[in-house]
């Protein structure tokens, strides 16, 4: 948690001050003992970070609409007493004895998406973020149904004050959501996307406007995958676990590659120096799925490895004048 910290460099010296002075002085007030505590000023950071992106949402705004800016200011500091409380909480279950590990949380960086970017990355570095500040609700679900008055339900009651929790976070989250992500979006094009008042619905707003982008990056990977061929040294688990990331990301893109098709594709892009191996996958009956794929040829691999290490050794040994094995392989002698 240094001051060289990239996501706290994403701002303006001066903003990071008024945020950061603010935020102490709260702590201060509260707990003037604790308040140098590794675990809290953690906790501090992480909060002084997330209150960044809220006054650049604000910063947005047009000088005119007042409204617009009173109510984010106004959730902006209900942003701010919700994580004192977080605090205090810790400090309710004795902060100083809480691993710093526990609380170090640190949001990932965010390159702003400025249509060169990747999107996909962006969004997957947006979505942890949010996960990370437990405002990914209006994301996973939809808002809630509202219960409808029925004499079968005698619990009615119980269920209008469940479904009023449930919508007032799911608001909550949805607002956050927003105001996290355009603050994340170069302001070179934020206006090129369709707004709208639900998060989901303006992801799928942006995600609309990379769809030529998205198809170059699918072409790129395929392309990437099909021509990755094994170079014998970095390892043969790690090759294979790649090629599956691959198939992965363009599975998350609708691009569905079954494990049959892949296991087929790593085994054909081997070297020849899995020939025996190729001949023996292709006559066996059974189809291999990528972690068994992974067993059998992490194990010819070693097998491999220690036919050629005798066999170096055998060579060694007819020939007692040669000073290494490496000199008389490369034909010294």
């Amino acid at each position: 948690m240094s001051g060289t910290d990239p996501v706290v460099n994403q701002a303006p010296p001066e903003e990071r001050e008024s945020v950061d002075e603010e935020f102490s002085t709260a702590l201060r007030n509260r707990h003037p003992s604790l308040s140098a505590s590794p675990c809290i000023n953690a906790i501090r950071l992480c909060d002084a970070n997330c209150a960044r992106h809220i006054n650049r949402a604000i910063s947005t705004l047009e000088p005119t609409d007042a409204t617009a800016r009173k109510a984010m200011a106004t959730l902006r500091s209900d942003f701010m007493t919700e994580h004192l409380n977080l605090v205090d909480k810790f400090i309710s279950y004795g902060a100083d004895h809480i691993p710093d590990k526990f609380v170090m949380v640190q949001l990932s960086p965010v390159e702003p998406l400025d249509g060169t970017n990747n999107f996909s990355k962006w969004k997957s570095i947006v979505l942890l973020n949010l996960a990370i500040l437990d405002c990914d609700l209006a994301i996973r679900e939809d808002p809630p149904e509202e219960p409808q008055l029925d004499e079968k339900y005698p619990n009615y009651n119980d269920l209008k004050w469940a479904y009023d929790n449930k919508l007032t976070a799911w608001k909550k989250s949805n607002r956050l959501s927003l105001m996290y992500i355009k603050s994340n979006i170069s302001p070179t094009i934020i206006g090129g996307i369709t707004d709208s008042g639900d998060v989901k619905t303006y992801l799928a707003n942006i995600k609309e406007n990379f769809k030529t982008s998205h198809k170059a990056y699918v072409h790129r990977v395929i392309k990437r995958m099909m021509t990755s061929r094994y170079d014998g040294k970095s390892g043969i688990r790690k090759h294979i676990l790649e090629m599956a990331h691959m198939a992965h990301e363009l599975k998350t893109m609708g691009m569905e590659i079954s494990d049959d098709f892949l296991v087929l594709l790593i085994i054909s892009l081997l070297p020849p120096t899995y020939d025996p191996f190729r001949m023996r996958y292709c006559t066996k009956k059974e189809n291999w799925t990528i972690l068994e794929l992974i067993s059998n040829l992490v194990e010819e691999e070693e097998c491999m490895k220690a036919e050629e290490q005798k066999h170096n050794n055998e060579l060694n040994l007819l020939n007692p004048n040669t000073k290494g094995k490496r000199k008389f392989y490369q034909g010294e002698y």
